[in-house]
């Protein structure tokens, strides 16, 4: 009795032993194991995409593409599409029509009942007798006046109003602006801010695409605005140098491109970096008192 009781236990903990390993698996799988992607697309004249996401060696794959002005979504797993599932079409069923006095009649379409006329209404009467008095010249030209002179002052006590609510949010403003240029010339301030900006790097470098080319036409009416984009995403160039092409266009507006780029993201990765943040009790103090 003692020896299969020990049996049973010895089975149960081996069970339990090849769940817990099941689960650990599992998530070093979700931790370690990247979410790949890959987009390609192209813009001369008309626009076609096509994304993809896969993890874990397409065991799990997501689909999009956008072509003819159409958009197919597929959804797999382990090569068995989940959605959108196909439906089957119901085959439509045909009412026999039934015939009366040689005639056939449609059991589907109701018969119009007919319109019934009610001629008992009498029609409305042009002439209405009054029996008040018209009010006089003189009567009518006063209450016009007060008409007036009442929706004048309404009119002006808005505008007054409306006044004094703009000087109130503009001493707001001010007071606002005040205390952000306080708040940035903080030397831990400062500090903090350059601490989430180096995370925020961080980030954007993992989940930028690693592998492809993507080359992007642009220009604007407006040369000065062309000037103005390229100002702009300059500081960025270490980020997207190795896949970006830019290429800028003065004389006129324009959009276009293709481009094929690859990338990954790794779960672990992302969570170091929001635990970095977690960790440091300096920016969650900063961020307290900003919100207050």
């Amino acid at each position: 009795m003692v020896h299969v009781l020990l049996l049973i236990l010895k089975i149960i903990g081996i069970l339990l032993l090849v769940l817990l390993g099941l689960v650990l698996a599992v998530l070093l799988c979700v931790l370690f194991v990247p979410v790949r992607y890959r987009i390609q697309g192209s813009r001369h004249g008309k626009l076609q995409a096509s994304g993809q996401v896969s993890w874990l060696l397409h065991a799990v794959s997501f689909r999009a593409r956008y072509q003819k002005e159409e958009l197919d979504l597929r959804l797999k797993l382990f090569g068995i599409t989940l959605w959108p599932r196909k439906k089957k079409e119901k085959k439509k069923e045909r009412k026999e029509p039934e015939k009366e006095d040689g005639r056939e009649v449609l059991l589907s379409e109701p018969v119009p009942a007919p319109d019934i006329v009610d001629s008992f209404e009498l029609p409305p009467s042009d002439q209405q007798v009054s029996s008040e008095p018209a009010p006089g010249f003189f009567h009518r030209i006063f209450i016009r006046i007060r008409r007036f002179l009442t929706g004048f002052l309404e009119k002006v006590q808005k505008i007054k109003f409306s006044i004094l609510g703009i000087c109130d949010k503009l001493k707001d403003i001010k007071n606002t602006v005040g205390s952000l240029l306080s708040w940035f010339q903080d030397e831990s301030n400062q500090k903090n801010i350059r601490f989430l900006a180096d995370c925020l790097k961080q980030v954007f470098k993992h989940i930028f695409p690693k592998k492809g080319t993507l080359r992007l036409v642009f220009g604007f009416e407006d040369p000065s605005s062309t000037g103005q984009v390229l100002a702009w995403v300059s500081p960025f160039y270490p980020l997207y140098g190795r896949v970006l092409t830019l290429q800028p266009v003065f004389d006129r507006a324009v959009l276009e491109g293709e481009g094929d780029v690859k990338g990954r993201i790794r779960l672990f990765t992302l969570l170091r970096i929001g635990f970095r943040i977690r960790r440091n009790r300096e920016v969650w103090s900063m961020l307290k008192k900003l919100r207050q």
